[in-house]
C-alpha cells in the first residue's frame, strides 16, 4: 500500500487477490465525522466480515425476513415464521420439476417446468395443459390436523363454455370418499368465480361461488384457506390477504350439493396442488409461486 500526499489529495491504491484501484479525494482540513451507530450500541461498517478472515468489497444487508438470500422475501412466506410451516416451496433453487419435497402428477398431454415468471423472486412452477387434462404438485409432508394454506398463482382461466369448472387444490384421506377443494371456481356468465366445493362424497359434487369474488386471468392473485376440522368442519378461504365470508362452508351450511348431508372434512393423506379443468376444449398456462402450508396463517 502506498500513499501519495499532493495539494491535499490522497490517492489511495489496495491490491488484493484480486487487483481492485479506488481512488478517494479527501478534504484534510475537515473533521472525519464519527461512525454511525446502528442501533444496537456498536457502529456500522462499511464492510463485514465473511466468515474466513476477509472482508467484502461492499456489504448490502438483506431485507427484514429475507431468508433464503434469493431476493424473495420470507421465501415468499409473509407472516409466518419456520416453526409454523408443515411444508413451504418457492422454487428458487430448483432446477427442475424433480424435488425432494414433492412429487408432480400429471396427465398425459401437461407439461411442468420451472419458470422466469414468478410471482416474487425469479423462479415459480409452471403447468401446460388442455382442458379435460390435470397437473399437481403433492407436498410429501403433510399436516395431521387444522391447517391453513397459502399461494400465488395466475392462469388464463376458462371463457367457455358457461359453467365450466376449474380446480386449484383439493383434498383426500381418512378413508372418506368426501373430495374438498378449497380453491377452485366456475366460469358462469361470463365471468370466473372463486368458489369452495367438494366431490365424490355425501354432498356430492357442488362449488359454492360469489359473484363478486372474481378470479382474474393472467394475473397473479394471493389465494389462502384454512381447513379446519376441529372447528365445524370449517373452510375458510382468502384472496389477495381478505376474508371471503361469503363462500365458508362448514358441517352443516353449504349452499349447493346435498345439503341434507353432513359436510366431514378427512384428515390430509394427499393434498394436490395446481389445476384440472373438467370440460374438454381450450388450452391453458398455470403458474404456481410461494406454496406454503402452515399450522398458522401465513399471509400474503
Amino acid at each position: 500500500m502506498k500513499f501519495n500526499y499532493i495539494a491535499s489529495v490522497l490517492a489511495l491504491t489496495v491490491t488484493c487477490q484480486q487487483t481492485i484501484t479506488v481512488t478517494k479525494t479527501i478534504d484534510c482540513s475537515a473533521t472525519p465525522a464519527p461512525p454511525a451507530n446502528n442501533g444496537n450500541g456498536n457502529t456500522g461498517n462499511a464492510v463485514a466480515d465473511n466468515g474466513n478472515g476477509k472482508t467484502n468489497d461492499v456489504v448490502v444487508p438483506p431485507a427484514k425476513g429475507d431468508n433464503n438470500a434469493t431476493g424473495k422475501t420470507d421465501n415468499g412466506n409473509a407472516g409466518a415464521t419456520a416453526g409454523n410451516f408443515i411444508f413451504s416451496e418457492d422454487f428458487e433453487n430448483l432446477t427442475s420439476t424433480e424435488s425432494p419435497n414433492f412429487t408432480i402428477e400429471k396427465g398425459n398431454g401437461a407439461k411442468a417446468s420451472i419458470t422466469k415468471d414468478a410471482a416474487t423472486g425469479t423462479q415459480a412452477l409452471q403447468f401446460e395443459l388442455a382442458g379435460g387434462d390435470k397437473a399437481f404438485l403433492v407436498p410429501k409432508k403433510l399436516p395431521t390436523g387444522d391447517f391453513f394454506f397459502r399461494m400465488k398463482y395466475k392462469a388464463n382461466f376458462p371463457t367457455a363454455p358457461d359453467g365450466a369448472h376449474w380446480v386449484n387444490v383439493q383434498v383426500s384421506g381418512g378413508g372418506s370418499k368426501e373430495l374438498p377443494r378449497p380453491i377452485g371456481g366456475q366460469l358462469i356468465g361470463g365471468t370466473n368465480r372463486f368458489g369452495i366445493g367438494s366431490d365424490q362424497g355425501p354432498t356430492g359434487d357442488w362449488t359454492d361461488h360469489d359473484a363478486n369474488v372474481l378470479a382474474k386471468s393472467n394475473t397473479f392473485q394471493c389465494v389462502e384457506f384454512e381447513y379446519a376440522p376441529s372447528k365445524d368442519n370449517s373452510i375458510n378461504f382468502f384472496l389477495d390477504g381478505k376474508a371471503v365470508l361469503s363462500t365458508t362452508t362448514t358441517k352443516h351450511s353449504i349452499n349447493s350439493g346435498n345439503k341434507n348431508a353432513p359436510f366431514i372434512l378427512p384428515k390430509p393423506d394427499k393434498i394436490e396442488i395446481g389445476w384440472q379443468q373438467f370440460q374438454a376444449g381450450g388450452q391453458f398456462t398455470v403458474v404456481v409461486d410461494d406454496i406454503a402450508i402452515g399450522t398458522s396463517r401465513i399471509g400474503c
